[in-house]
């Protein structure tokens, strides 16, 4: 049983949403669990399970509606989840530490979904500037300390890494070629990867210990 749960609604364009609002386009919760194993195959397992135990948690809320015995949870050629069926919403899971999150988004308005958590944990993000980050993104890390440069960091990192979870290909691109604002404002993507228009972003804080993105792309 997770400790701690957060639960997020944002409209298309990422604004905060009241959970009960009909206008959720995004759906999305990162919760924290205290009883994974030290051992990391076993680890891994368990985070996997709890994540979709909170991604089928998130899907029974805000889509009572879908029968999950007629839309099975399955895996892509590239390891990412998705429902069988039609018209059913995207999702995305992931998991860090004893971190989880999941993100679902509306099939009608939203073409691709990804998220990631990181625990926020100090690195010498310095090591980071050259193979990772874009130019924006190392000038905004490099402007702080301490824990914020942490945060900062991490939330560079979630981002590229749920855009790539969104995009259905993991890290098989150049990383630094990727690039988002200070805001979360997509600004450079990878020749071949299309283009920056329409994908949104947000990321949050979680009890000053974790870092969450969500990445979506808006259909036009």
């Amino acid at each position: 049983m997770n400790i701690s749960q957060q639960d997020i609604s944002l409209d298309h364009a990422g604004n905060r949403l009241h959970e009960a609002e009909a206008t959720a386009c995004i759906n999305a919760a990162i919760a924290q669990f205290g009883h994974f194993s030290t051992q990391r195959k076993m680890r891994r397992a368990e985070q996997s399970i709890s994540a979709r135990e909170l991604l089928m948690q998130v899907l029974a809320k805000h889509y009572p509606k879908l029968q999950q015995a007629t839309h099975a949870l399955i895996k892509t050629a590239s390891g990412q989840p998705m429902l069988t069926g039609t018209q059913v919403p995207l999702v995305s899971i992931a998991h860090s530490h004893e971190w989880v999150a999941c993100a679902i988004a509306a099939p009608s308005k939203t073409s691709n979904i990804g998220v990631d958590v990181e625990a926020i944990v100090s690195k010498n993000w310095d090591a980071y500037y050259r193979d990772v980050f874009h130019p924006a993104e190392k000038e905004w890390v490099s402007a702080a300390a301490g824990h914020e440069k942490d945060i900062r960091g991490f939330t560079c990192w979630c981002r590229k890494e749920a855009i790539l979870k969104a995009l259905g290909i993991g890290i098989t691109v150049p990383l630094a070629e990727i690039g988002f604002s200070a805001d979360g404002t997509l600004i450079a993507l990878p020749a071949g990867l299309g283009s920056s228009d329409g994908w949104q972003t947000h990321s949050e804080v979680i009890e000053n210990k974790a870092i969450a993105a969500i990445v979506w792309k808006v259909i036009s």
